[in-house]
């Protein structure tokens, strides 16, 4: 299964919780009162220079780029991992939160791995808690 397809299922799977009144599940904003009250807007711009830097234009990833540029990307999963939406946020502020949190620590699981020719070669990758938030691993 590719990674659009992936991605995919898991954009759909959190679309398809939405209730009828166009709100986000619970569980999708922080449960820590202290860093969900400081936490920011995240500026994914961060991310963004890196997919350019290192993403070809037909979707080819460059993980020996990402590997040497492993200190900006660790930098922006260190500011996922502490600033959760709130639930005050919009819904595109989240979803946005999530889907670029997913694939920057899918990307981050990769390089851990490296090298491996794809994410499958990675033993039960979708089984290990890969995604760290709030000091709490999630799979």
């Amino acid at each position: 299964m590719s990674k659009k397809y992936i991605l995919l299922i898991f954009l759909l799977s959190f679309l398809s919780c939405l209730n009828s009144t166009n709100s986000v599940p619970y569980f999708a904003y922080s449960s820590n009162s202290e860093i969900s009250d400081n936490a920011t807007i995240i500026d994914h711009q961060e991310w963004n220079t890196l997919l350019q830097k290192h993403v070809s234009s037909i979707g080819k990833v460059d993980y020996i780029g990402f590997k040497n540029d492993m200190v900006a990307l660790q930098s922006y999963l260190d500011i996922l991992a502490n600033n959760l939406p709130k639930e005050s946020s919009s819904k595109n502020t989240t979803l946005a939160y999530w889907i670029n949190s997913y694939n920057a620590f899918t990307v981050k699981l990769i390089l851990d791995n490296y090298p491996v020719k794809s994410i499958k070669d990675i033993k039960n990758p979708w089984d290990q808690n890969f995604i760290i938030l709030e000091n709490r691993a999630i799979a």
